[in-house]
């Protein structure tokens, strides 16, 4: 354009938009320390170490020490974490690094079918959003959403913009 300036193809724009996601990575390092728990945390932990060995019933949340329902997804998310290390900066850090993969997944994922700009804007504003940030240092089903969300709004416009008839099924398995 006219009066843009260019940065190795990149518009100020685009590298600003790329600044600010840089820019809510780093706060997600920087305050990766500060991990909020609470009971549901605790609760949710306990589910998922638990998930194969107790058996699973339907009642008060820790009747006899043990989960209940296996709790959805979240569950089976966290089992299968706590397979390679059960310690809880481990299953945090996964989260986080989960979120910033969700990042960098906007722009590769979605520049196709909404452009370059609108995606690296999406992803610049998920990226240095405080409530997202704020809900990383809590550990619930929220946390581990966000990259599920994009691949499932990645499948449907798959299949809304290129018709690829598969988008619709592999949307509902995420």
């Amino acid at each position: 354009g006219g009066n843009t300036m260019r940065i190795r193809n990149l518009t100020a724009v685009e590298f600003f938009l790329i600044a600010l996601m840089a820019f809510g990575i780093y706060l997600r390092f920087l305050w990766s320390a500060d991990f909020t728990y609470s009971v549901f945390t605790d609760r949710d932990l306990l589910r998922g170490l638990r998930l194969w060995t107790d058996f699973q019933y339907l009642g008060a949340e820790t009747t006899f020490q043990q989960a209940r329902t296996p709790g959805g997804f979240i569950a089976y998310f966290i089992n299968f974490v706590q397979q390679f290390n059960p310690s809880t900066r481990f299953i945090h850090a996964v989260v986080v690094l989960m979120d910033i993969v969700a990042i960098g997944l906007i722009p590769v994922l979605f520049s196709r079918h909404l452009g370059r700009l609108p995606s690296l804007f999406i992803a610049a504003i998920y990226g240095s959003s405080l409530i997202v940030l704020e809900e990383l240092w809590k550990f619930w089903n929220p946390s581990i959403t966000p990259i599920f969300t994009i691949l499932i709004f990645w499948q449907v416009l798959t299949y809304l913009i290129d018709n690829k008839r598969w988008g619709i099924p592999i949307a509902f398995l995420l």
